[in-house]
């Protein structure tokens, strides 16, 4: 009989266990690394890369993602998805829709009272720029974690459209979005007018914007720059899949 060293050195090595399931989380992205990650030979339909792709707006579950889709040989597909024909008589994207609007509502009507507070008298004065950015980007941050699931947490007719732009979001969607965040934003205002008294507030009371010491093509550059900035942490945490 051969020795416990013979055997020791013939005997096949141990198979390597599989990767622990929040690897499939880091490998966010092709289908391939799903299928080998897995080990099924298939993605699974549950991993957030399916579901998300990346982007802000998720694909309900009885449409595909763009890059999921089969063609079919039909010559317009692409164009069909980048329209958003095949969601339409979905009911996700209203939903999503009305989500917007609501959340845009509460958001406005919220972001008011908190910079009425801040410029209360009670307050330091040399504090309200301060007391503003920190409520206000505690209370968008929140909104955008709320809403991602359903409706993929824009709140905000810039990155509708720069996701349209970019095919994150289908046009068709995308105006649906624009419009329901713009009602929102307006009954938002007028929600709050009718709680301070409709005919005793002015435009300062709910907090509209003023120039200040810019002129008109200072303020244009300003909103350029810093929208650029929303941009930019916006692309690189929701929409890289390595995020």
């Amino acid at each position: 009989q051969p020795s416990q060293a013979g055997c020791a050195r013939t005997a096949r090595p141990a198979a390597r266990r599989k990767p622990e399931a929040r690897s499939m989380t880091r490998a966010i992205g092709s289908e391939e690394q799903l299928r080998s990650i897995s080990g099924t030979g298939e993605a699974s339909e549950n991993s957030f890369a399916w579901r998300y792709e990346g982007g802000l707006v998720r694909y309900p579950r009885d449409v595909e993602p763009p890059s999921r889709q089969p063609q079919h040989n039909d010559r317009y597909a692409k164009a069909k998805v980048i329209l958003g024909l095949p969601e339409i008589s979905g009911p996700s994207v209203y939903r999503g829709a009305l989500l917007e609007f609501f959340g845009t509502t509460l958001l406005v009507y919220a972001h008011i009272g908190f910079v009425r507070a801040a410029v209360a008298p009670f307050f330091v004065p040399s504090w309200a720029p301060l007391i503003v950015a920190v409520t206000n980007g505690a209370l968008l941050t929140l909104f955008i974690i709320a809403l991602a699931a359903p409706s993929g947490g824009h709140v905000n007719p810039t990155i509708t459209m720069a996701t349209m732009a970019t095919g994150h979001t289908p046009i068709y969607r995308g105006f649906l979005y624009i419009a329901m965040q713009s009602a929102g934003s307006m009954i938002g205002s007028l929600l709050m007018r009718a709680t301070l008294g409709w005919d005793e507030v002015t435009a300062q009371d709910l907090a509209a914007c003023s120039l200040g010491s810019l002129t008109d093509a200072g303020a244009f550059v300003s909103e350029m720059m810093f929208t650029f900035v929303l941009l930019l942490i916006a692309y690189g945490t929701a929409f890289d899949p390595r995020q």
